[in-house]
Protein backbone atom coordinates (compact mmCIF):
# COMPACT_ATOMS: atom_id res chain seq x y z
CA UNK A 1 0.00 0.00 0.00
CA UNK A 2 1.34 3.38 -0.85
CA UNK A 3 2.20 6.16 1.70
CA UNK A 4 4.63 8.21 0.24
CA UNK A 5 4.16 11.70 1.01
CA UNK A 6 6.48 14.53 -0.43
CA UNK A 7 9.47 15.72 1.34
CA UNK A 8 7.80 19.15 3.20
CA UNK A 9 11.65 20.38 3.58
CA UNK A 10 12.41 20.47 -0.07
CA UNK A 11 8.91 22.00 -1.35
CA UNK A 12 8.74 25.26 -2.92
CA UNK A 13 5.22 26.89 -0.96
CA UNK A 14 5.73 29.79 -2.45
CA UNK A 15 5.66 29.62 -5.87
CA UNK A 16 2.58 26.98 -5.93
CA UNK A 17 0.34 29.18 -7.78
CA UNK A 18 -2.23 26.88 -8.46
CA UNK A 19 -2.53 25.71 -4.85
CA UNK A 20 -2.76 29.03 -3.44
CA UNK A 21 -5.66 29.43 -6.34
CA UNK A 22 -7.63 26.36 -5.01
CA UNK A 23 -7.14 27.82 -1.40
CA UNK A 24 -8.66 31.11 -2.57
CA UNK A 25 -11.61 29.15 -3.81
CA UNK A 26 -12.33 27.00 -1.02
CA UNK A 27 -12.00 30.08 1.09
CA UNK A 28 -15.21 31.13 -0.89
CA UNK A 29 -16.92 27.98 0.62
CA UNK A 30 -15.57 28.83 3.70
CA UNK A 31 -17.51 32.33 4.22
CA UNK A 32 -20.53 31.18 5.71
CA UNK A 33 -18.46 29.20 8.28
CA UNK A 34 -16.24 32.20 8.93
CA UNK A 35 -19.01 35.04 9.60
CA UNK A 36 -21.05 32.43 11.60
CA UNK A 37 -20.73 30.87 15.26
CA UNK A 38 -18.20 31.69 17.95
CA UNK A 39 -15.78 34.82 17.63
CA UNK A 40 -12.89 32.78 18.30
CA UNK A 41 -11.85 30.18 15.87
CA UNK A 42 -9.56 27.14 16.63
CA UNK A 43 -7.57 25.87 13.87
CA UNK A 44 -6.02 23.09 13.42
CA UNK A 45 -3.53 22.59 10.31
CA UNK A 46 0.26 21.50 9.01
CA UNK A 47 1.75 24.97 8.11
CA UNK A 48 5.20 24.22 7.37
CA UNK A 49 7.86 26.72 7.90
CA UNK A 50 5.76 29.48 6.61
CA UNK A 51 2.44 29.35 7.37
CA UNK A 52 1.50 30.36 4.19
CA UNK A 53 -2.04 29.62 4.01
CA UNK A 54 -2.67 30.63 7.94
CA UNK A 55 -1.71 33.79 6.81
CA UNK A 56 -3.66 33.84 4.10
CA UNK A 57 -6.76 32.68 5.83
CA UNK A 58 -6.28 36.16 8.29
CA UNK A 59 -5.81 38.25 4.75
CA UNK A 60 -8.92 36.80 3.58
CA UNK A 61 -11.44 37.01 6.55
CA UNK A 62 -9.63 40.04 8.82
CA UNK A 63 -12.38 40.33 11.08
CA UNK A 64 -12.16 36.41 13.10
CA UNK A 65 -10.12 36.21 16.13
CA UNK A 66 -8.66 32.67 15.38
CA UNK A 67 -5.66 30.76 16.97
CA UNK A 68 -3.91 28.51 14.42
CA UNK A 69 -2.28 25.10 16.20
CA UNK A 70 0.59 23.46 14.12
CA UNK A 71 1.75 20.75 14.08
CA UNK A 72 5.07 19.34 12.37
CA UNK A 73 6.92 15.84 12.46
CA UNK A 74 10.33 17.66 10.98
CA UNK A 75 12.25 18.86 13.63
CA UNK A 76 14.65 21.74 11.08
CA UNK A 77 10.89 22.81 9.68
CA UNK A 78 9.58 22.81 13.14
CA UNK A 79 11.99 25.38 14.11
CA UNK A 80 11.99 27.61 11.59
CA UNK A 81 7.84 27.36 12.13
CA UNK A 82 7.94 28.55 15.46
CA UNK A 83 10.42 31.55 14.53
CA UNK A 84 8.28 32.03 11.92
CA UNK A 85 4.71 31.96 14.17
CA UNK A 86 6.66 34.32 16.89
CA UNK A 87 7.21 36.90 14.56
CA UNK A 88 3.25 36.75 13.10
CA UNK A 89 2.50 36.75 17.10
CA UNK A 90 3.53 40.23 17.13
CA UNK A 91 1.22 41.95 14.21
CA UNK A 92 -2.12 41.43 15.23
CA UNK A 93 -3.28 40.27 19.03
CA UNK A 94 -6.62 38.80 17.11
CA UNK A 95 -4.13 36.44 14.79
CA UNK A 96 -2.37 34.16 17.19
CA UNK A 97 -0.27 31.48 16.14
CA UNK A 98 0.90 28.28 18.40
CA UNK A 99 3.32 25.80 17.21
CA UNK A 100 3.24 21.97 18.75
CA UNK A 101 5.49 22.15 21.82
CA UNK A 102 8.02 20.17 19.80
CA UNK A 103 7.94 18.00 16.50
CA UNK A 104 4.76 15.59 16.28
CA UNK A 105 3.49 13.57 13.85
CA UNK A 106 -0.23 14.25 13.55
CA UNK A 107 -1.53 11.34 14.05
CA UNK A 108 -0.11 11.02 17.41
CA UNK A 109 -1.02 14.84 17.89
CA UNK A 110 -4.72 13.42 16.84
CA UNK A 111 -4.67 10.84 19.48
CA UNK A 112 -3.20 13.04 22.24
CA UNK A 113 -4.70 16.26 21.81
CA UNK A 114 -7.12 17.50 24.92
CA UNK A 115 -8.30 19.99 22.32
CA UNK A 116 -11.09 20.32 20.12
CA UNK A 117 -11.12 22.75 16.86
CA UNK A 118 -13.40 24.67 14.74
CA UNK A 119 -11.55 23.89 11.63
CA UNK A 120 -9.13 20.78 10.69
CA UNK A 121 -6.90 21.10 7.43
CA UNK A 122 -4.88 18.06 6.49
CA UNK A 123 -2.28 19.23 3.90
CA UNK A 124 -1.37 16.05 3.40
CA UNK A 125 -0.73 16.22 -0.35
CA UNK A 126 0.14 12.49 -0.26
CA UNK A 127 -1.90 9.79 -1.65
CA UNK A 128 -4.41 8.47 -0.18
CA UNK A 129 -3.24 5.52 2.23
CA UNK A 130 -4.22 3.42 5.46
CA UNK A 131 -2.68 6.08 7.83
CA UNK A 132 -4.34 9.08 6.65
CA UNK A 133 -7.52 6.97 7.26
CA UNK A 134 -6.41 6.44 10.57
CA UNK A 135 -6.16 10.16 11.07
CA UNK A 136 -9.47 10.88 10.19
CA UNK A 137 -11.24 7.98 12.47
CA UNK A 138 -9.35 10.15 15.11
CA UNK A 139 -11.16 12.42 14.69
CA UNK A 140 -14.50 11.23 14.39
CA UNK A 141 -13.93 9.11 17.51
CA UNK A 142 -12.39 11.56 19.39
CA UNK A 143 -14.95 14.44 18.48
CA UNK A 144 -11.96 16.74 17.66
CA UNK A 145 -14.29 18.62 15.34
CA UNK A 146 -16.83 21.00 16.74
CA UNK A 147 -20.17 20.80 15.88
CA UNK A 148 -20.56 22.77 12.58
CA UNK A 149 -17.01 22.88 12.23
CA UNK A 150 -14.91 22.25 8.71
CA UNK A 151 -12.27 19.45 7.61
CA UNK A 152 -10.35 20.11 4.68
CA UNK A 153 -7.80 17.61 3.35
CA UNK A 154 -5.67 17.61 0.23
CA UNK A 155 -3.93 14.62 -1.61
CA UNK A 156 -2.34 13.28 -4.78
CA UNK A 157 -4.24 11.73 -7.43
CA UNK A 158 -1.75 9.89 -9.42
CA UNK A 159 -0.80 7.42 -6.70
CA UNK A 160 -2.46 5.15 -4.45
CA UNK A 161 -3.89 1.22 -5.00
CA UNK A 162 -7.53 1.09 -6.51
CA UNK A 163 -7.40 -2.75 -5.96
CA UNK A 164 -6.89 -2.28 -2.26
CA UNK A 165 -9.43 0.82 -1.89
CA UNK A 166 -12.09 0.55 -4.54
CA UNK A 167 -13.85 -2.16 -3.05
CA UNK A 168 -14.41 -0.12 -0.08
CA UNK A 169 -15.44 2.97 -2.21
CA UNK A 170 -18.49 4.02 -4.23
CA UNK A 171 -18.21 5.69 -7.13
CA UNK A 172 -21.14 8.09 -6.09
CA UNK A 173 -20.81 11.42 -8.86
CA UNK A 174 -24.15 12.23 -7.64
CA UNK A 175 -22.84 13.29 -3.93
CA UNK A 176 -21.21 16.59 -5.48
CA UNK A 177 -20.26 18.76 -8.32
CA UNK A 178 -16.63 18.01 -8.46
CA UNK A 179 -14.78 20.69 -9.77
CA UNK A 180 -11.85 19.68 -12.96
CA UNK A 181 -9.36 22.86 -13.01
CA UNK A 182 -6.33 20.70 -13.97
CA UNK A 183 -6.72 21.86 -17.68
CA UNK A 184 -5.26 18.46 -19.12
CA UNK A 185 -7.50 15.35 -20.95
CA UNK A 186 -6.95 12.61 -18.96
CA UNK A 187 -9.27 10.74 -17.00
CA UNK A 188 -9.88 11.34 -13.42
CA UNK A 189 -9.60 8.36 -10.72
CA UNK A 190 -12.95 8.04 -10.05
CA UNK A 191 -12.70 5.47 -7.34
CA UNK A 192 -10.61 8.47 -5.63
CA UNK A 193 -12.51 11.47 -6.65
CA UNK A 194 -16.18 10.03 -5.81
CA UNK A 195 -15.03 7.12 -4.12
CA UNK A 196 -13.07 8.25 -1.36
CA UNK A 197 -15.22 11.30 0.12
CA UNK A 198 -18.12 8.88 -0.06
CA UNK A 199 -16.28 5.82 1.89
CA UNK A 200 -14.77 9.08 4.72
CA UNK A 201 -18.45 10.16 4.74
CA UNK A 202 -20.01 7.09 5.26
CA UNK A 203 -17.15 6.00 7.72
CA UNK A 204 -17.70 9.56 9.84
CA UNK A 205 -21.59 8.66 10.04
CA UNK A 206 -20.90 5.17 11.03
CA UNK A 207 -19.04 6.79 14.02
CA UNK A 208 -21.62 9.16 14.77
CA UNK A 209 -20.61 12.34 12.83
CA UNK A 210 -22.44 13.36 9.63
CA UNK A 211 -20.17 15.42 7.58
CA UNK A 212 -21.23 17.00 4.19
CA UNK A 213 -19.32 17.78 1.36
CA UNK A 214 -19.21 21.59 0.23
CA UNK A 215 -16.06 21.71 -1.70
CA UNK A 216 -14.16 19.46 -3.97
CA UNK A 217 -11.51 20.44 -6.53
CA UNK A 218 -8.85 18.80 -8.58
CA UNK A 219 -5.77 20.70 -10.53
CA UNK A 220 -2.36 20.82 -11.33
CA UNK A 221 0.26 21.50 -8.66
CA UNK A 222 3.20 22.60 -9.81
CA UNK A 223 6.56 24.19 -8.73
CA UNK A 224 6.92 26.05 -11.69
CA UNK A 225 4.90 26.98 -14.69
CA UNK A 226 7.29 25.14 -17.03
CA UNK A 227 6.99 22.05 -14.66
CA UNK A 228 5.61 19.00 -15.32
CA UNK A 229 2.46 19.17 -12.52
CA UNK A 230 1.13 16.59 -9.85
CA UNK A 231 -3.02 16.29 -9.99
CA UNK A 232 -4.21 16.97 -6.42
CA UNK A 233 -7.50 17.22 -5.04
CA UNK A 234 -8.94 19.53 -2.37
CA UNK A 235 -11.99 17.81 -0.16
CA UNK A 236 -13.52 20.47 2.14
CA UNK A 237 -16.15 18.99 4.63
CA UNK A 238 -18.74 20.41 6.79
CA UNK A 239 -19.86 18.51 10.46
Amino acid sequence: MATTNKDVTKARWDSRAAKRFIDELTFRAMAPWAMTGSKLKRVLSLPAADWLWERNFTTTFPKNWVTFAGVEKSAPVWRKMKTTAKNLNTVKKSHQFVPCPRETDMADFLIKTPESYDMIYLDWMGTWSAAKELQLISIFERRLLRKGGLLRMTMALDRGKKSIWSPFCEEDSAIMGFQDLRGVNTPLPEWKVYGIPRMIMNTAEELGVKLKLISAIAYMSREHPLKKGTPEASFLFRV
